[in-house]
């Protein structure tokens, strides 16, 4: 997420230091914009050298500023450069350049979306945002060996609830209940397509022009859709009424009727997928975890509640 472009960019950083920070390829990125490094300041989390991922607002002498991200790998840098053709006039922020597993995006003014500025109309403008993105034509090479299977999602979920029990976190009878609970709404076809993996409040800003921009899009790439709704709303915490604004946007592209015909499975899933990814590394996951042990007994719809962060 961005901070608020309200505060300042510390500064000025020795040239030693600032390179350090930002590993070797991303400094490579800088070094070749051909303006002096004013400042550098880390994004979120700490960050350190040895950070495989990490982002920072970069300020150059000539004015411009930019953000600057070390990805995970070069495959996943590689895989962002060919999903950022297809945005065309969307509102997500894509890189400028790129190389091996860092990148260099626009840094693009605003103010984080704050409870306050969430209105109805906002959420549908949301909801809009990400209906448009769910209905972008996929290329052969994209497309081509990304078929989201039932099967696979299915897999999926007995790996996560099965990692959850060997944790101790989940019985053998909660385990079991989950899945039956889950194969009553399996999906028997899930429909693919450009996914943000991450589309929740936190990633969005309000610029200058009163539009709403996705500002943390690395993770973008194919798979299902109904599976990215699902994040969505575990990630967002929304009320009934809110969700429904937001899915009011979403319809003006895509239909939810197969999300919502399979609202228990993919609750589950994501509650499943988001607390073994904690706690498989010894995160906090209770919240995620209760959510998930109340699954059994609970509603049937995903959108019935609100939901807890998923990182």
């Amino acid at each position: 997420m961005h901070p608020p472009t309200t505060s300042s960019v510390p500064g000025p950083p020795r040239p030693d230091h600032w390179a350090r920070l930002l590993g070797p390829e991303l400094t490579v990125l800088v070094a070749s914009l051909g303006s002096p490094v004013r400042a550098v300041a880390p994004i979120g989390r700490l960050v350190s050298p040895a950070s495989a991922r990490a982002a920072f607002r970069i300020a150059l002498r000539d004015g411009r500023e930019l953000k600057g991200r070390r990805l995970e790998s070069v495959q996943r840098c590689e895989a962002l450069t060919r999903i950022w053709p297809l945005l065309g006039d969307l509102s997500f922020s894509r890189g400028l350049a790129h190389r091996g597993a860092a990148l260099l995006e626009p840094w693009i003014p605003g103010e984080p979306l704050t409870p306050a500025q969430t209105t109805s109309a906002r959420l549908a403008e949301a909801g809009d945002m990400l209906g448009r993105l769910h209905c972008l034509a996929l290329p052969a090479r994209l497309a081509t060996g990304h078929t989201p299977l039932p099967e696979r999602a299915m897999r999926q979920l007995e790996r996560h609830l099965g990692t959850l029990a060997s944790l101790g976190l989940l019985s053998r009878a909660q385990t079991r209940a989950l899945l039956e609970r889950a194969a009553e709404q399996w999906p028997q076809r899930l429909e693919r397509g450009l996914i943000h993996h991450d589309f929740c409040a936190e990633n969005l800003i309000v610029t200058g022009q009163d539009a709403l921009w996705a500002i943390d899009n690395e993770d973008m790439r194919v798979g299902a859709l109904d599976a990215d709704l699902a994040r969505c709303f575990l990630r967002w915490q929304m009320s009934i009424g809110d969700r429904e604004a937001f899915l009011d946007g979403y319809r003006r592209h895509r239909s939810d009727k197969p999300y919502q015909a399979h609202a228990r499975f993919w609750s589950i899933w994501t509650l499943a997928g988001a607390a073994e990814f904690r706690a498989s590394r010894r995160l906090p996951a209770n919240e995620l975890l209760a959510q998930l042990r109340r699954q059994p007994a609970g509603p049937t719809s995903v959108a019935s509640r609100p939901s807890a962060p998923m990182r």
